[in-house]
C-alpha cells in the first residue's frame, strides 16, 4: 500500500509557493559533479561556481537570485564573517533560503543564519557510513589474529603504515566499493552480507560493547557494524532516554556504560573530553579503544599511560588533538612528561606500537563526496518546493503535513473533498517569544479582513512549536477564496510584521484534474 506522500504525489499536480522561490542552485567548494546533474533531473537550475573561493563566490550570490549554496568546509570561513549587515541577511536578500553544507561538520554560524531567515543544512550520511566503514576497518587489524588477512583491502593499514614510516598527516582518500568484504562496505542487511562479514561478529560475541554518543554517526555503527551484531551493546549519549533499543541497552550514565566494558567507541557530539583517567580506570583491563569523533574527545596522556600498563590493550584512533601540519610543531618530544603539551602526547600516540593511527581519513572516502552532494541537492530541493527540513544545524526537522490533504477512503488514500482553497503556512520564528502563536494568528486575520483563518489541526505529525529558539512550523490553513496572489502576499507580510518572525512563505498544493 502507498504511503500518504506517494498519494499526495499522485493526487496532486504541484506545489505552488508564493513568493515564487528562484530555482537556482549555486555551487561552491568542490562538489562533487554528480550534484549538478541530479539538480538538472529534479528541475532546478545549476549555478557553477566551484572554480571560485568560497568567499568570492558567497559574495557572487548578491548579484543573482538563488534559492540554495552547497559547499563543503572551505565554504564554513565565508558563512562566518561577522559584518554588517550580515552576510546570511544579504543572502535572503537574493534570494537564498538555504545554505548545505556538505558533510557531517559545520564551521559557519547556523544561529545567525536562522535569526537573518537562512536555514542551514548538512549532509551527514555518505560521512557517517564512511566512518563506520572505517572503525571496521581499523577493528578488523585489532581483532582478527591474521595480519596478512586483515590487512588486504584495508586502507586504513596503509594508512597506518605510512603514518608511523613516512610521517604522513594528511587523509587518506580511499574508495568503500574497494575495501574489505568483511567489514560489509555496502552496507547490507547483516543477513544479506557475505560470510566474511557474517564472520566478523563472532569476535565480540557476548563482549560488551560501550558507545559513547548516539547521533546519526553513532547509529549508523549500531545499525551496521557487523562487529557489533552479536555483541552486547551498551550506549550512553545525554540525549538519549533510559531502557532498551531493538540490539542495545541505553545506560542511564556514561560510567555504566563504561565499567568492564571490552570495546569502548566514541561518537559523541562536539570536542569536549569524555574519557579521561578515571574513565579508562573503569573499563576491563587490556579493552579496546576507538576514537574517530574529535581528538579532544579523549585525554592524550591518559591514554598513552592505559596503553602502556595495558589497562588498554590497542587503540584506533582517526583523529588527535594535534592533525595535519599541526604535527611538526610536536615531533620533538620533551624527555619530561610534565613538559608536554597535548599535542605531545598525541605524537607519542601516532607512533605507538599498539595504536592503529590514521589521519582524519574516516571523512576523506570518495563515495561520500557523491552521496553528500546527492542529499545536499535533494535537501535544498525538498526545502525549496514543499518547505521540507531534514538535519538542519539549528531547526528541527519539519515535513509537509500530507495527511491534512489526502484521506484513506476503502484501503486507499484520496484528495480531501475541500470547499475553501487549502494552503501551507510555513514560518520561521522564536517559538520562545511569549504568545507567538496568539500573536501569528491575530495578524493574520488583518489581510481577512478580520475574519479568522481555519487552521487544519487533523492528520498532523507531532512538532515542536513552543518554547525552542528556533522553530519551523508548517501550518495547513483554509482560505475563503481561492486563487487570490494579492491575498497571500498580504498574508505573508502580516505574518513577517509579528515580532519573533524570521520569514514566511505560503503553499498552495493543486489538485489533479479527474
Amino acid at each position: 500500500m502507498m504511503n500518504i506522500q506517494q498519494a499526495f504525489d499522485r493526487a496532486y499536480d504541484r506545489v505552488d509557493v508564493y513568493p515564487n522561490p528562484p530555482r537556482h542552485v549555486a555551487f561552491t567548494d568542490r562538489v562533487d559533479p554528480s550534484g549538478m546533474r541530479l539538480t538538472e533531473e529534479l528541475g532546478l537550475i545549476p549555478v557553477d561556481l566551484l572554480k571560485m573561493d568560497p568567499a568570492e563566490a558567497i559574495s557572487q550570490l548578491e548579484g543573482l537570485r538563488v534559492s540554495a549554496v552547497l559547499g563543503r568546509g572551505g565554504m564554513d570561513a565565508a558563512l562566518r564573517k561577522k559584518i554588517d549587515p550580515s552576510v546570511f541577511w544579504r543572502l535572503r536578500e537574493s534570494g537564498v533560503l538555504t545554505a548545505v553544507r556538505l558533510g557531517n561538520g559545520v564551521g559557519m554560524d547556523s544561529q545567525e543564519g536562522f535569526d537573518n531567515g537562512v536555514i542551514v543544512e548538512r549532509t551527514p550520511n555518505g560521512n557517517a557510513q564512511a566512518v563506520r566503514i572505517w572503525q571496521d576497518l581499523m577493528l578488523l587489524l585489532m581483532l582478527h589474529p591474521d595480519g596478512a588477512y586483515a590487512s588486504r583491502d584495508n586502507p586504513a593499514a596503509e594508512d597506518n603504515r605510512m603514518t608511523k614510516e613516512d610521517g604522513r598527516v594528511d587523509p587518506l582518500q580511499w574508495d568503500r566499493t574497494k575495501v574489505h568484504s568483511a567489514v560489509n562496505p555496502a552496507s547490507l542487511p547483516f543477513e544479506e552480507a557475505g560470510q566474511e562479514a557474517q564472520a566478523t561478529a563472532e569476535f565480540l560475541r557476548g563482549k560488551k560493547v560501550a558507545v559513547i554518543g548516539a547521533g546519526i554517526i553513532g547509529r549508523e555503527v549500531i545499525q551496521k557494524s557487523p562487529f557489533l551484531r552479536h555483541a552486547n551493546v551498551v550506549v550512553y549519549d545525554p540525549f538519549l532516554a533510559s531502557g532498551n533499543g531493538e540490539s542495545f541497552t541505553v545506560a542511564k550514565t556514561k560510567e555504566e556504560a563504561l565499567q568492564n566494558a571490552d570495546v569502548v567507541i566514541l561518537h559523541p557530539a562536539g570536542d569536549q573530553e569524555v574519557i579521561g583517567y578515571e574513565e579508562l580506570r573503569m573499563v576491563k583491563r587490556e579493552a579496546i579503544f576507538c576514537n574517530l569523533a574529535r581528538g579532544g574527545c579523549v585525554n592524550p596522556r591518559a591514554l598513552y599511560r592505559a596503553l602502556e600498563n595495558r589497562q588498554i590493550s590497542k587503540a584506533g584512533l582517526d583523529v588527535q588533538v594535534a592533525e595535519k601540519k599541526e604535527v611538526a610543531q610536536y615531533l620533538d618530544v620533551p624527555s619530561g612528561p610534565d613538559d608536554r603539551q597535548p599535542g605531545h602526547w598525541a605524537v607519542l600516540l601516532r607512533g605507538h606500537s599498539q595504536v592503529i593511527a590514521t589521519n582524519h581519513s574516516g571523512a576523506s572516502e570518495i563515495q561520500a563526496e557523491r552521496i553528500n552532494a546527492e542529499d545536499g541537492v535533494r535537501a535544498a530541493h525538498r526545502l525549496i518546493m514543499r518547505g521540507e527540513i531534514i538535519n538542519a544545524i539549528a531547526a528541527p526537522d519539519t515535513q509537509f503535513p500530507y495527511g491534512a490533504f489526502v484521506e484513506e477512503r476503502e484501503g486507499a488514500f484520496a484528495p480531501k473533498n475541500l470547499t475553501d482553497q487549502r494552503v501551507v503556512l510555513q514560518w520561521m520564528h522564536d517559538g520562545a517569544v511569549a504568545d507567538i502563536i496568539v500573536d501569528f494568528r491575530i495578524a493574520l486575520r488583518g489581510p481577512l479582513g478580520g475574519a479568522k483563518l481555519n487552521q487544519v489541526s487533523a492528520n498532523m505529525q507531532a512538532r515542536e512549536v513552543g518554547g525552542r529558539r528556533n522553530t519551523v512550523d508548517l501550518s495547513p490553513y483554509d482560505l475563503p477564496i481561492t486563487g487570490d496572489r494579492k491575498l497571500l502576499e498580504e498574508i505573508i507580510r502580516a505574518a513577517e510584521s509579528v515580532r519573533g518572525v524570521r520569514r514566511a512563505r505560503v503553499l498552495v498544493p493543486h489538485r489533479k484534474a479527474a
